[in-house]
């Protein structure tokens, strides 16, 4: 239980409950994790993503699911992130373009839980012309 929060109680629910030592020194059965996917950068939602059990997603169906990629969006340099067993990393370069407008969709790699989704934005180029 998150000390912060209890603080925020009511005084009439320590009463009820005992002292405040005690509510804090209690410890929740953790929850069991859902199988996420995070995902960041110049999307619509950043956050967590659930894999639906039993379902089997992509990076472009996470984007989607995600709300879809922000106004200033690489779609052509986004990151797949994951932590191998071994504590290793890996990345992976997805080209989005190529998926959605060639219909390679062979080359739109399965998530896992745990990985992490990077997009970035386009390079914005500040000289002005001439």
């Amino acid at each position: 239980m998150n000390p912060r929060t209890l603080r925020h109680l009511p005084a009439a629910f320590f009463l009820l409950l005992g002292s405040a030592e005690l509510i804090s020194e209690a410890k929740a059965d953790p929850a069991p994790a859902a199988d996420v996917v995070y995902v960041t950068g110049q999307v619509h939602q950043q956050g967590p993503i659930e894999i639906p059990p039993g379902q089997t997603l992509t990076v472009h169906k996470v984007i989607i699911l995600d709300g879809g990629l922000g106004d200033f969006a690489d779609r052509l340099h986004i990151k797949l992130m994951r932590t191998n067993p071994d504590g290793t990393s890996t990345t992976i370069m997805v080209n989005l373009a190529t998926i959605t407008d060639r219909n390679h969709l062979e080359k739109d790699p399965i998530v896992k839980p745990g990985d992490v989704i990077v997009v970035p934005m386009l390079p914005i180029d500040y000289t002005s012309p001439k």
